[in-house]
């Protein structure tokens, strides 16, 4: 049996037609590979009422309910479990009952095992917010799950202390949690371990899985994470990653003095520039340009810039139209004469009104 596993879909309203594309790109790539099965580790959406400010509830679900009814067009069935995204509070129906009475399709809302045909057991592990341990929930599943010589996958939405959590932080133990150790899970008898929450892929079961990765980057931070979906073949024991490439990676470029930054971004992605005070050839008219083409700029403040900014020379901390002046002599641009003024001015009108307040 072929399982494709995938996780951290997020979709959304902000980037609706790069989520569209690539899934579009994986139900082809499953189709393509005759998968029997796709599974999803939570977050298919990126909040649970799933509707944003930059498209409606309908347009969003439509987007993903489509890709689905996809599958199931061509047999093959679906199973999906909530992450913490999609999840909602107690009494209130989460973001995947959008799903609920489609063909071919299982939402598994509780700890349980779910049996498809084809000879492989799947403990399911949605995200709970109940401050339950989760160890616990797949203790209790044992004995009725795991059965001789099938093959079975752990599919669950949590995080796992020691797990990169981005290129920067590691989770680290937080009581109450939804979480359990790497160690806790490498004892685990899994042939295969399938999860989402940290959208980093990355093996935590010596070759035996963990955190799938996201299906596509989402933001500036996930630069150089893969993006796609695996597949597990439930009678080898052995997993392919398929690399997707419709939706835009991100990427950051930094610029130094006298550099000249590209005209536009690459081909399919998301660009990002950072330089210093002395960077960009052109100043704001640069700016304004790059930003026309899409991209974004960031300016950063040099440490030496930085350590200027932090000196406040003596005498003035209590004369605020000193410090006024202070703060606008740091900006870059510095404001106009005019400008500071009116700040002057403000300051003034405002120091008053407190004034006659108190005195009333």
């Amino acid at each position: 049996m072929l399982i494709a596993n995938c996780a951290d879909i997020h979709a959304r309203g902000t980037d609706l037609e790069a989520c569209r594309s690539q899934l579009a790109a994986m139900v082809a790539e499953c189709v393509k590979r005759w998968v029997n099965l796709v599974t999803i580790a939570g977050d298919i959406f990126d909040r649970s009422s799933i509707g944003d400010s930059h498209a409606s509830t309908g347009a969003i679900a439509a987007v993903v309910i489509g890709a689905v009814a996809e599958l199931t067009k061509h047999g093959i069935e679906v199973l999906m479990i909530p992450g913490n995204h999609d999840a909602s509070g107690a009494g209130s129906a989460d973001a995947l009952h959008v799903f609920d009475g489609m063909k071919m399709v299982q939402v598994i809302r509780r700890p349980e095992w779910w049996c498809p045909k084809g000879n492989v057991n799947i403990l399911c592990l949605p995200w709970s917010w109940l401050g339950r341990d989760p160890a616990d929930a797949i203790g209790q599943g044992f004995p009725a799950g795991v059965a001789g010589s099938s093959p079975s996958l752990l599919l669950a939405h949590l995080r796992v202390t020691g797990a990169k959590m981005s290129s920067e932080f590691t989770c680290e133990p937080k009581p109450g949690d939804w979480q359990v150790s790497r160690g806790f899970l490498e004892s685990l008898p899994f042939d295969h371990f399938a999860l989402g929450d940290f959208h980093g892929r990355q093996d935590l079961t010596e070759g035996r899985g963990g955190y799938v990765g996201a299906l596509r980057q989402l933001t500036f931070g996930e630069e150089g994470n893969p993006a796609g979906f695996e597949v597990w073949d439930t009678e080898t024991n052995a997993t392919e990653w398929v690399e997707l490439d419709a939706a835009p990676r991100y990427r950051t470029l930094e610029i130094g003095s006298g550099q000249m930054p590209p005209e536009k971004p690459e081909g399919n992605e998301h660009l990002k520039i950072r330089y210093t005070c002395a960077g960009i050839m052109g100043g704001n008219e640069a700016v304004r340009r790059l930003e026309a083409a899409g991209i974004e700029v960031e300016h950063l403040v040099d440490r030496e810039e930085r350590t200027q900014r932090a000196e406040v020379p003596e005498g003035i901390v209590h004369k605020p139209h000193d410090l006024i002046r202070l703060f606008a002599s740091t900006q870059n641009p510095p404001p106009s004469e005019e400008r500071v003024a009116r700040m002057l001015r403000l300051y003034d009108e405002v120091h008053e009104d407190k004034t006659e307040g108190m005195k009333t």
